[in-house]
C-alpha cells in the first residue's frame, strides 16, 4: 500500500480530473482512477478520513463548497441565504474536523461553527436598510457576545483572550459613538473646517491609543499612532497659523481708514510683527517635529537656532518699541504726503531727520551710524 501522504496527493489529482470532466461517466471515472494509480479501496479510505462514507460523498461535499457562491444569488432572500451559508459552514467544519492534521483541534472547530451559526441567526432579523451603522454595531456586538459565551462554556476564556475581546468592544463602541464628528457644520470656512477635522482626528487617535494600550498589538500599533498623531499635530499647527494670518488681515482691512495715514501704517506694522512672531514659532515647532521624527539631534544645530531666535525677537521688539514712539505716527503721516505738489522742498529732509530722532531712544549710536556708513 502506498504511503498516506502520497495517497492524498494522488487522491487530489483524481478529484481534480473528475471535477474537470463535464457529464462524467463510469468509464471516465475508471480512467481517472487508473491515471492516479489508486485503487477504489484506497480512495474510500481517504474519503473516510475526511468524514465521507465513500469517494462519491467526498466529491459531493467538495463540490458544494466550491459552489458556495450560489448561496448569494440575487434571487435568494436573506433568510434562505443565511440557511445556505450555515449548511456550508457545517460541511466545511465537518470536513476539517476529520482531517488528521486537525485531529486535536476538534473543540476549536466546533466552537467556530457554533459561534458563526449563532451570529448568523442573530444578524438575519436585523434591518440594515433603515440604519446601516446601528445595524452593523448590533451585528458586531452580537458576534462578540456569542464568542464570549462560547469561550466561557468551553473554559477557553483566558485573560489574554478576554482582554483582546475587550479591546474590540472598545473599538466598536468608538465606532457607535462618533463623538464630535456629528457637530461639524457644512457651512464652515474651508480652513476652519480643516482645523475641526484635524482636531477630530486627534480625538479619535487618542481614543484608539487608550483602547488598544493593553492589547497584544500595541507594540506595533502604538508607534504608528504616535507618528500619525505627530503628523496631525504639525498639520494642525500649520492650519492654525493660516487661520491666524487670515483673521489678522481681515481685522486689519476692516479697521484701516482710507486714505492710509501714519496711524494706519503703525497698524500694518504691528500686524506684520505679530504675524512674523507667530511664523517664527511655527518654524520652531516644525523643526522640533523634524528632529523627533529623525530620531537624531545631529542634523539640527540648536545653537544656531537659539541664536537666530534671540536675534529675531530682539529686532521685532525694537520695531514694536519704535512704533510706540509718540512722534512716529506724525512723521509717517508727513512722509505719506510727499507726493503733494504744494509740499516744501525741505520737508523730506525735515521728516527724515525727525524719523532718525525717533530711533535715537531705542538704538545705540553704532546702530544709528550703520545707514550713514552705507
Amino acid at each position: 500500500m502506498l504511503p498516506m501522504s502520497r495517497q492524498f496527493k494522488q487522491a487530489l489529482h483524481f478529484i481534480r480530473m473528475i471535477m474537470a470532466t463535464p457529464n462524467i461517466t463510469v468509464t471516465d471515472a475508471q480512467n481517472a482512477l487508473r491515471q492516479s494509480n489508486l485503487t477504489l479501496e484506497e480512495l474510500n479510505n481517504i474519503a473516510a478520513l475526511a468524514g465521507a462514507a465513500n469517494i462519491s460523498d467526498l466529491i459531493v461535499n467538495i463540490m458544494e463548497v466550491i459552489n458556495a457562491h450560489q448561496c448569494f444569488g440575487t434571487q435568494l432572500n436573506q433568510t434562505v441565504t443565511a440557511k445556505c451559508v450555515m449548511r456550508l459552514i457545517d460541511r466545511v467544519t465537518s470536513f476539517l474536523r476529520h482531517l488528521p492534521a486537525l485531529h486535536n483541534e476538534k473543540a476549536i472547530l466546533s466552537l467556530i461553527r457554533s459561534i458563526i451559526n449563532k451570529s448568523i441567526s442573530d444578524i438575519v432579523p436585523v434591518n440594515f436598510s433603515s440604519n446601516p451603522n446601528t445595524a452593523l454595531v448590533h451585528a458586531l456586538n452580537s458576534t462578540l457576545a456569542n464568542i464570549k459565551m462560547n469561550l466561557q462554556l468551553n473554559n477557553l476564556n483566558t485573560t489574554q483572550i478576554m482582554n483582546e475581546i475587550k479591546v474590540l468592544e472598545g473599538l466598536i463602541q468608538l465606532f457607535a459613538n462618533p463623538g464630535p464628528l456629528n457637530n461639524i457644520s457644512m457651512t464652515m470656512d474651508p480652513t476652519y473646517s480643516q482645523k475641526v477635522y484635524l482636531m477630530i482626528i486627534q480625538w479619535y487617535l487618542k481614543r484608539v491609543e487608550n483602547i488598544t494600550r493593553n492589547s497584544s498589538v500595541s507594540e506595533i500599533l502604538q508607534p504608528l499612532l504616535y507618528l500619525t498623531h505627530m503628523q496631525v499635530t504639525l498639520q494642525l499647527a500649520q492650519t492654525n497659523f493660516s487661520l491666524y494670518v487670515s483673521n489678522q488681515i481681515e481685522f486689519l482691512m476692516n479697521n484701516l481708514q482710507y486714505p492710509i495715514d501714519g496711524a494706519g501704517v503703525i497698524k500694518i506694522g504691528q500686524t506684520t510683527v505679530e504675524i512674523l512672531q507667530h511664523l517664527f514659532e511655527f518654524i520652531k515647532s516644525n523643526l522640533e517635529f523634524q528632529k523627533s521624527m529623525s530620531g537624531s539631534a545631529s542634523w539640527l544645530n540648536t545653537t544656531i537656532l537659539h541664536t537666530a531666535e534671540l536675534q529675531v525677537k530682539l529686532y521685532l521688539n525694537v520695531i514694536q518699541k519704535w512704533m510706540k514712539q509718540p512722534n512716529v505716527t506724525m512723521v509717517l503721516t508727513s512722509i505719506l504726503q510727499w507726493r503733494n505738489s504744494n509740499m516744501s522742498i525741505s520737508t523730506p529732509v525735515t521728516d527724515l531727520h525727525r524719523l532718525l530722532q525717533t530711533m535715537s531712544s531705542i538704538l545705540g549710536d553704532d546702530q544709528l551710524a550703520l545707514p550713514l556708513r552705507h
